[in-house]
């Protein structure tokens, strides 16, 4: 039997990272991957005063807004906080997000360009590994466990070339300095190669 408390959740907002807001309870509720006007329930990763950070355990209404996304590693990498939703939901997110931020700027208007392709675009990842439990992937910032991503799919395909070869057969664990037993390893393409 798990130990883990929930909490109901209705979301009303996105915050600027890409998180759900829910209000429906005494604290604010900010749930990673979830889309204006999911329902359900959460389970609760941390809180601070009047602040709860949780993940969506269960779904019982699910926005008109929400797709399957693409990602197979989707549910459990902390990189990407869209695909669950349109392009075209995800760029207006950001715009009214930037409108908020800079609300008190004399700006004209606020344009959020998109990017010509959603995924295959990324030149640089970070990828944490520990020696300890022999895995290297994704960080989740909620519990810290690191999450193996062999096919990050918002990496260019040079980036991604490179994830394979080092987790296939471990290779990694050939590479990796015997210390510190925990860090990170960051992959950058540019067009004369990595750096």
């Amino acid at each position: 039997m798990s130990s883990k408390r929930t909490t109901p959740f209705k979301i009303d907002g996105i915050d600027s990272l890409g998180q759900g807001v829910s209000k429906i309870t005494d604290r604010i509720t900010f749930i990673a991957k979830t889309a204006i006007g999911d329902e359900g329930e959460a389970e609760i990763m941390s809180e601070k005063k009047g602040v709860v950070f949780a993940r969506l355990k269960t779904l019982a209404r699910a926005s008109s807004s929400r797709i399957v996304p693409e990602c197979p590693h989707f549910s459990i990498c902390p990189s990407c906080h869209y695909l669950h939703m349109s392009y075209a939901d995800e760029i207006k997110i950001k715009q009214e997000s930037f409108a908020k931020l800079f609300r008190k700027l004399p700006l004209q208007k606020i344009e959020v360009i998109e990017a010509p392709k959603r995924l295959g675009y990324r030149n640089r990842i970070q990828l944490h590994y520990s020696l300890k439990s022999k895995l290297i992937g994704m960080r989740d910032p909620l519990n810290f466990i690191i999450h193996p991503i062999p096919n990050c799919m918002i990496a260019l395909p040079e980036v991604q070339n490179e994830i394979i070869r080092l987790t296939q057969n471990n290779q990694w664990l050939k590479e990796a300095p015997s210390a510190p037993m925990e860090g990170h390893v960051e992959i950058y393409w540019h067009k004369i190669g990595f750096w």
